[in-house]
């Protein structure tokens, strides 16, 4: 949330074009990483209709961030979809911290949540690598 913070209160358009292009890689970097490893491993314990809410969510994010990346970072406009996108965000973080993390605590044993963890990590690691070698 800090560079969203930051983006908000710049009034520099390449301040924000840096911050913006934080925030997209890093969001980018972890739906991706939801989608492909978190979200499965819970499928049939955590009700599919809240599932569903959540991937789509995170393509609303990616339409929004699309949007954004052909959007002057000096209009007006461009902080109005960012505080569209913050609004998003902050609803995805708050359904996963009150449901999905508590369906993996009651589902999954600790060793269990741990190698989830572990596997989320390494491929957002995978992902960022090969982000940054695609901008090489």
């Amino acid at each position: 949330m800090f560079l969203f913070m930051e983006l908000l209160q710049s009034d520099d358009p390449q301040k924000i074009q840096e911050y913006f292009g934080q925030i997209y890689k890093d969001l980018n970097v972890h739906s991706k990483a939801e989608e492909e490893i978190a979200y499965p491993a819970v499928r049939g314990k955590y009700p599919d209709g809240d599932l569903k809410e959540l991937y789509d969510e995170q393509a609303e994010m990616r339409v929004i961030m699309d949007e954004l990346k052909s959007t002057d970072p000096a209009s007006p406009v461009f902080k109005e979809k960012v505080n569209q996108l913050k609004s998003i965000v902050m609803d995805h973080v708050r359904q996963e911290e009150s449901t999905y993390f508590a369906a993996i605590r009651e589902s999954f044993s600790s060793e269990e949540s741990e190698q989830l963890a572990t596997q989320f990590k390494a491929y957002k690691a995978q992902l960022q690598q090969e982000m940054a070698a695609q901008m090489k």
